[in-house]
């Protein structure tokens, strides 16, 4: 799961459609995998993650606005773990940050917003090749945002 807060500035020209948006949020993905027939691992991998990036609303009807983001998503690991007992943050430096792009469509109410947020598929800890896989994942996000101000 994610859960953050999201902040944009609207630029001053061509009718607010482009805008700077910074969103960070929490991240938290646990998981069981199996790396043979005899092991069962469990992975518990929480991060802050701080997605900057541009937004541009494209198409507008009546209340509604569609959008299309562009993000620059770091992702700051913490506190990670593997059934083994590895502290993953504290293995060694290069599991620290983690870079991520991502693409998303959505779409704007007055003070509802709802995206699709695709990001790329990334390798975490691929340090930890040895022991076992490193780790890729590919994420889909379906985001659901109000707005408060």
């Amino acid at each position: 799961y994610k859960f953050g807060a999201e902040l944009e500035y609207v630029f001053p020209y061509n009718n607010g459609k482009w805008s700077m948006i910074l969103e960070p949020s929490f991240v938290q993905i646990s998981q069981t995998y199996s790396l043979n027939a005899f092991t069962e691992n469990t992975l518990d991998y929480k991060a802050i993650q701080v997605p900057i990036g541009i937004r541009f609303k494209f198409l507008n009807f009546n209340n509604y606005k569609v959008f299309l983001n562009l993000v620059h998503a770091p992702e700051f690991e913490f506190g990670s773990t593997l059934d083994l007992g590895i502290d993953i943050a504290m293995a060694t430096p290069n599991s620290f940050l983690i870079r991520d792009h991502a693409l998303g469509l959505g779409v704007l109410t007055h003070k509802i917003n709802f995206e699709v947020r695709y990001h790329r598929k990334r390798k975490i800890w691929p340090e930890f090749g040895i022991i076992g896989p490193s780790l890729d994942y590919g994420v889909v996000y379906f985001l659901l945002g109000y707005q408060l101000f």
